[in-house]
């Protein structure tokens, strides 16, 4: 099995083994391109035809950290059964994104700290400000993602770094209505803000020692030329 097989009208004709197969398959390969630092969009691009095989029939497949991914970029894309005009046609190679994915990381600072009972409020994604790699954000599009991530589980690692991490809980996850002060800094209106409780003792260490500064969000994306 390949990649360039995965295609939906492929997977529309295997049977159920071989759709369960090509998720795992698909899973290897990410992980693969992961720790290669090698481009993983046409990967999540098949994984998404998986993921929507599986639930046409009424499958369950294992929510891995390439399903969040992948069910997150989905909805950027034209169904081929709704005849979107980026839509794959049968046959062809997976394509959900007709302006290119971004695989991004951006990290983004902490706002505030509860010593006595370990809390750390931070932004996780401010709208309109211009990230490293010369993109923005809008206030729209933050309120999108923060929606996906609450439905999709809010998992939590350090440093990108697997496994999801237990001992870390969400207490806040809100979209700043207005231009606020949290702690002692300011934070702009349509910005994502949480809080978490670090239960470890070890990582709460490192947060007080200030070797943990910040949140940092990471997905793909879609990137929209606009006019400057």
């Amino acid at each position: 099995m390949n990649l360039t097989d995965l295609t939906p009208a492929n997977l529309r004709a295997a049977p159920d083994a071989d759709i369960r197969l090509a998720w795992l398959r698909v899973n290897q390969w990410y992980g693969a391109a992961r720790q290669a630092g090698a481009p993983i969009e046409d990967v999540v691009n098949a994984a998404a035809w998986v993921l929507a095989e599986f639930a046409r029939r009424g499958l369950a497949a294992e929510q891995t950290e390439l399903a969040r991914v992948a069910q997150t970029v989905v909805m950027a894309a034209a169904p081929a059964d709704e005849g979107g005009e980026d839509a794959a046609k049968p046959g062809e190679k997976p394509r959900l994104l007709d302006v290119g994915a971004v695989n991004k990381s951006i990290a983004v600072r902490l706002v505030k700290r509860d010593a006595e009972r370990r809390l750390v409020t931070g932004v996780v994604l401010e709208p309109d400000t211009v990230d490293l790699q010369k993109d923005t954000v809008t206030a729209e599009e933050i309120g999108l993602a923060m929606e996906r991530w609450m439905l999709a589980g809010h998992a939590w690692d350090v440093q990108h770094e697997g496994p999801e991490r237990e001992d870390i809980k969400l207490v806040e996850c809100y979209q700043c209505p207005a231009d606020v002060v949290i702690g002692e800094e300011p934070v702009r209106k349509g910005t994502w803000v949480t809080t978490v409780k670090v239960l470890d003792d070890d990582l709460w260490a490192k947060v007080k020692a200030g070797e943990i500064t910040g949140f940092s969000i990471e997905g793909l994306g879609v990137r929209t030329p606009v006019n400057a």
